[in-house]
């Protein structure tokens, strides 16, 4: 069985299916590869072992060695430590000297008055997938400089993204983006960081040289002011020195001007307190130590703004902040690039020449960033290692052996701990292991279950997806029929009310789907007139689509309606025997259902060969045009 991938949802959503109701139960690690397991990975390989024995003809059969054992343990982040070699002090953070959290008087003065005479430098970028900030590198040549994951906002946007410069309301298009060839993100969702500038490949990983250059269209009117990178010297002393920032952070800004109103950007200050490598740590060259740390408070819309000299000079690009909690309290720790990464960036696409200031193109490192990676050719092999077990579980279920397919997942998650599909699919494994169980005592469907919703839960938040929510709905109703707690069931009409509340937030497809596992909680709850409404409007929706007419021939069947129900599952057959189409990335192709089972098909694409066969879900299957 192939447990298909969640397809990302718009950020609203995404938001709801980690916040809402269905049981968050541990927090994942931010990077995968480089950490060790969460307290609630350790926590639940008992669990996992527990839920696999289950599986078994006798449970008490399978031995505890089941358990996937815990990841090896990786340095931790700010040890400094690399390779195993004792750091040395690089000489540019002397850590023994206390720093003020904040500029003299007379330092927030200069400051104050350079923010000023350099306000039309800062610009709000952004598109319909949000907004950052950035600023002009060279008037002439209209090149602002902001991070890459701003700059991915207008590949997020559908490729159009515009700009607005401070105190105006004039908008400029965005018509060329460039990268920073050291960026890396988190490859396809799985929290591996690799090496790219693709925004396909993922989401930016902001430990990394968090930069791009966008380029401003010919049309409007001139430029009026540009910012100059801090010099060689400047950023050798930068420790303690009074730097200040300007953007538009999303506690004051909330989207693009609306008619009538300009952009106003926000201005703090503070003091420079810590640098370091891109890994926190200080035992590499002063060279690599582009990661800096300042005092002054920062919020999202931030990214991307100048972090700037009393002298206008800009020390580094603002592009995130971790938050440190301790107990009830608090702390926002900002960082930016430091700007000799725009230099390198300058250097490696060939503008250097665009720009009005000199810099010394020899002194920058940017071979490093361009010769073979090894954390990212480990993370592809590990994927791909990782992908290889997942796929022998899916051959192993089809099988019908449940217990050895949970167990290749298990081994999955030994190679990689944060690899979502390996998740996905034992979820899937064991909901579908209960579904098709005859019998179980409720305890022995309770282990297993809890351990599903435990896979999908932390599933959704490493790639938060419809799917993957829609499942944990379903394992959710699964617990009100074990149980006869509606409490589960209750639970996930909550969450699924707030993501049906906006018709827009789904497509057509989407919302049936949603509306189908809503449909079966208002069943398990006895509100049985607004399950009819659910499915009905299942059926509205995706008239063609046999799995809706099963669906609610299955709830007519349930409340008494034999006959209407017989109707539906007659009709379904009917669009079956039409032939179907089925959704794989983007396009219909045709196929034909070569088994079945509850809201799954086994399908054959028509034209590709049997290695191509899969479960799919109903909502991925139509009749043939």
């Amino acid at each position: 069985m192939a447990i298909n991938l969640p397809r990302r949802l718009p950020a609203v959503v995404a938001s709801i299916a980690v916040c809402v109701v269905l049981a968050a139960q541990g927090r994942e690690c931010r990077r995968a590869g480089g950490q060790s397991p969460t307290a609630t990975e350790l926590k639940t390989e008992a669990g996992v072992a527990e839920a696999i024995k289950q599986l078994s003809a006798d449970p008490s059969s399978a031995s505890d060695g089941d358990a996937p054992p815990a990841a090896e343990k990786n340095r931790k982040k700010g040890t400094g430590k690399k390779n195993g070699a004792t750091p040395t002090d690089a000489g540019d953070a002397p850590k023994s000297l206390p720093i003020s959290a904040s500029p003299t008087n007379e330092e927030k003065q200069d400051l104050g008055a350079t923010a000023r005479a350099m306000a039309r430098g800062v610009f709000l970028v952004g598109g319909e997938a949000g907004t950052g900030s950035a600023w002009v590198l060279s008037k002439e040549h209209r090149l602002l400089v902001t991070n890459a994951h701003v700059a991915d906002i207008r590949h997020a946007s559908g490729g159009k993204m515009v700009a607005v410069p401070n105190g105006t309301a004039t908008v400029y298009e965005v018509e060329k983006v460039w990268y920073h060839p050291g960026v890396r993100r988190f490859f396809k969702g799985h929290k591996l960081s690799v090496r790219s500038s693709d925004p396909d490949d993922g989401e930016v990983d902001s430990w990394s040289p968090d930069v791009a250059i966008l380029q401003l269209g010919a049309a409007g009117a001139d430029l009026e002011v540009e910012f100059t990178p801090a010099t060689a010297e400047e950023l050798a002393s930068l420790f303690a020195q009074p730097v200040a920032i300007m953007g538009f952070p999303g506690h004051d800004t909330h989207g693009l001007p609306a008619q009538g109103e300009t952009a106003a950007a926000t201005f703090h200050n503070g003091v420079v307190s810590r640098l370091t490598d891109f890994q926190f740590g200080t035992g590499t060259p002063a060279a690599h130590h582009q990661f800096v740390q300042y005092t002054m408070s920062t919020w999202n819309g931030f990214s991307g703004s100048p972090v700037f000299l009393a002298n206008g000079h800009v020390a580094c690009v603002h592009n995130n902040s971790n938050f440190d909690r301790r107990g009830d309290e608090v702390r926002s720790i900002p960082h930016g690039v430091r700007v000799d990464c725009v230099l390198e960036m300058l250097v490696h696409h060939g503008l250097e020449d665009l720009v009005s200031f000199k810099f010394d193109k020899d002194a920058l490192d940017i071979e490093r960033w361009i010769e073979p990676d090894p954390r990212t050719e480990r993370a592809l092999a590990d994927v791909a290692k990782a992908g290889a077990l997942v796929d022998e579980g899916n051959a192993l279920y089809d099988q019908g052996n449940y217990m050895e397919a949970a167990k290749k997942c298990g081994e999955a998650l030994e190679v990689l701990p944060t690899y979502a599909p390996a998740l996905t699919t034992r979820a899937g494994i064991f909901y579908v292991a209960w579904l098709k169980s005859d019998g179980w005592e409720a305890e022995r469907a309770m282990t297993v279950l809890n351990q599903a919703l435990n896979d999908a839960t932390r599933a959704n938040q490493l790639t938060p997806g419809l799917e993957i929510l829609l499942q944990m709905g379903r394992i959710r109703n699964a617990m009100t029929w074990e149980t006869d707690d509606d409490s589960h069931s209750r639970k996930v009409i909550d969450a699924l009310n707030e993501l049906l509340k906006d018709e827009k937030t789904l497509d057509m497809l989407s919302r049936a789907s949603t509306l189908q596992v809503r449909g079966n909680s208002y069943n398990l709850t006895d509100q049985n007139d607004l399950a009819l409404v659910d499915f009905n409007e299942c059926v509205r929706l995706d008239p063609k689509n046999p799995g809706r007419y099963e669906a609610r021939g299955r709830f007519l069947q349930s409340v008494g309606r034999s006959g209407e129900a017989s109707a539906d599952f007659l009709y379904a057959d009917k669009l079956r025997g039409e032939g179907v189409e089925v959704w794989w990335e983007g396009k219909w192709y045709p196929a034909e259902i070569l088994k079945t089972y509850g809201n799954q098909y086994y399908i054959h694409y028509k034209g590709y060969g049997a290695e191509w066969d899969e479960w799919v879900s109903y909502s991925r299957v139509r009749v043939d045009k």
